[in-house]
């Protein structure tokens, strides 16, 4: 049985063969990389072929799919998780019944959860705050009048090569209100440990540009660390998932400029997550989780291709290899899982690709017959998303001594042009689909869809400021003296590559002082040369959120105000958009303080239930 969705690859080919070179990485730096390797693969195959065995024999079985990624093929996340595929393997459960209009949304989106309210502040401020997990549409939408959203994803650095590729794929397109898509990056800002990876590549001026071009930014962890242990030696205070997970978020806002309201995002590296992974992103403010993976077509009998759902009552997808965090055990209110949704071939649901689908088959017209196939499983459904799954570094062209992944590129051209030919898809950022299931519109109504709108900065071109954009920012970009790796930044360069026990080291004063993103000026708008917010406008007003992260300081910022700060109302997207409309995200000091009360008793609480079971 064929079980390729694509091998860890987050090196660029210093050290690691190109998967269109023609070369294979030796067995041994794989075992070094892979971290579960080909003895947990083939532990796990055991163990879903027992599982098809015992289907076999009762028909009426609901079939769980143990997979790990094969260390045959040649992208990232082979250590994703066993998944199951229905409510029922995963010992999953939550009341509908409970929830009936006019209080909440047909599907279990509930509007009657105060705690959720409280330890989720990222909630909408109409106090949605529950949704089970469900195959069919929130709100009560029928599928035929639900938007078909695709969620382009990339993980891993930003850098000259992997935006190409993003550029290339979405650049010329349009979604059906005539706005141009935009995409999620979840991004890993540096690796010391990971010498010659595609990991000391990251440029941070290049995710600047690409959060203010209006793409998401999200947290990969700061080294790449795939579920991490429990605690790390040298930084007695925090354990390493704290310190990888909270220290992107302080490097990312510190030297890219990404507001912590933006920075809402989670995906593990390898895919691997554990309780702990979830419960940190919880306890710091995060909106959503995507590690998890539906394993099973979207038109199953008993599939788990669930549209995102909170973890109110417990995860419902990895439930068979990932401990913890099924049947109720890890509740988590108000944090959101989008589940990764596998490709499948058409009438085999055994053969599961995931990420880099395109790098498990040479032959591309059997690769686009696999996408075309499990996209009209999902369109001709419940119209749950459908994901594309990047490391767009194994689409890069260009790249010294490799050869262009041509037929790769012309292929996803091939099949991005052939769903726009379907009626009301969407290519989406994952936080604008959420924003868009916590207040449902259907393809009728959907022009009226706040997170769907175009969103431009209106930054007066004349400025010659550093804010990510090109018309402005020419000649003010920072060159950081690090020899083995670009680095480029508008926010002052450090003496020393950041780390997860120090993710925003001293300024390298020598090259000129630059001002940290203050809390209450967005990102476009922002002049950290002269430290002073450049518009004065109710529309561009905006205060970034405080984040619970530990031991690093709150907000993450070097904690002054910009001069010129606009007054006003306040807005918090951070792109300063007035035709953007982000999640509100933000507490009074009172409700800030009851936050962290009730967050603490429920914390005691659900360890008082875990000894109790």
């Amino acid at each position: 049985m064929h079980l390729a969705i694509s091998l860890l690859v987050f090196s660029l080919p210093f050290t690691m063969a190109h998967p269109h070179s023609g070369g294979l990485a030796p067995s041994s730096l794989l075992e070094e990389r892979e971290g579960a390797g080909a003895q947990v693969f083939a532990r796990h195959l055991d163990r879903l072929k027992l599982e098809r065995e015992r289907a076999a024999a009762d028909d009426s079985a609901a079939v769980p799919f143990w997979k790990r990624q094969s260390t045959t093929s040649s992208g990232e996340g082979q250590a994703i998780s066993s998944g199951s595929n229905s409510a029922e393997a995963a010992g999953y459960t939550c009341d509908d019944t409970t929830c009936v209009l006019p209080s909440c949304h047909v599907g279990g989106l509930s509007l009657h959860h105060t705690a959720s309210e409280l330890l989720a502040p990222q909630l909408l401020a109409e106090g949605i705050a529950e949704l089970c997990a469900s195959v069919n549409p929130p709100g009560g939408l029928s599928p035929k009048n639900t938007p078909q959203f695709i969620t382009v994803t990339a993980d891993d650095a930003v850098n000259t090569f992997t935006i190409e590729v993003l550029d290339y794929l979405l650049s010329k397109r349009k979604n059906p209100n005539g706005c141009q898509p935009k995409m999620t990056y979840f991004n890993s800002v540096y690796s010391l440990t990971q010498k010659n990876s595609q990991l000391m590549y990251n440029n941070y001026s290049m995710v600047t540009d690409w959060f203010v071009a209006g793409n998401e930014i999200a947290d990969h962890t700061m080294t790449h660390v795939g579920d991490p242990p429990a605690a790390h030696s040298s930084h007695a205070c925090c354990d390493l998932t704290q310190t990888e997970i909270n220290g992107n978020l302080a490097a990312l806002n510190a030297f890219s400029g990404i507001p912590l309201v933006e920075l809402k995002g989670f995906r593990a590296p390898l895919l691997n997550f554990s309780s702990s992974t979830l419960t940190t992103l919880h306890t710091s403010g995060f909106l959503y989780d995507s590690s998890a993976t539906s394993a099973s077509p979207a038109d199953a009998a008993a599939t788990d291709a669930y549209w995102p759902y909170t973890l109110d009552n417990g995860l419902a997808n990895n439930c068979l290899d990932v401990t913890g965090v099924c049947k109720g055990a890890l509740k988590l209110p108000g944090l959101w899982e989008v589940p990764m949704y596998a490709v499948f071939e058409a009438n085999n649901a055994s053969d599961i690709h995931l990420m880099d689908p395109w790098l498990d088959s040479e032959d591309m017209s059997e690769v686009l017959a696999w996408l075309k196939s499990s996209f009209l499983s999902h369109y001709s459904g419940n119209r749950q998303p459908f994901g594309l799954y990047t490391h767009p570094i194994h689409l890069a062209v260009n790249y010294p001594g490799l050869t262009n992944p041509t037929a790769q590129r012309e292929m996803l051209q091939e099949f991005l042009d052939w769903v726009q030919t379907y009626p009301d898809v969407w290519f989406v950022t994952n936080q604008q689909l959420l924003a868009w299931m916590q207040d449902p519109k259907s393809n009728d109504q959907i022009a009226q869809s706040a997170a769907l709108q175009c969103s431009t900065p209106a930054v007066d071109a004349s400025l010659k400021i550093c804010n990510g954009l090109a018309q402005n920012e020419a000649g003010l970009l920072l060159q950081c003296p690090f020899t083995e790796f670009s680095w480029t930044t508008c926010y002052g360069c450090p003496v020393t590559p950041p780390t997860p026990q120090n993710p925003v080291p001293a300024q390298n004063t020598t090259l000129g002082v630059r001002a940290h993103l203050p809390t209450n000026c967005s990102t476009p708008f922002f002049d950290p040369v002269g430290n002073r917010c450049t518009c004065a406008a109710s529309s561009c007003a905006f205060t970034d959120q405080t984040r619970p992260i530990g031991n690093y300081s709150t907000p993450l910022s070097d904690g002054n105000s910009a001069t010129g700060a606009a007054g006003g109302s306040t807005s918090t997207s951070g792109r300063g958009s007035s035709t953007q409309t982000s999640i509100p995200r933000q507490l009074s000091t009172a409700s800030q303080l009851l936050t962290r009360v009730t967050l603490a008793a429920a914390l005691a609480f659900a360890t008082f239930l875990i000894l109790l079971g």
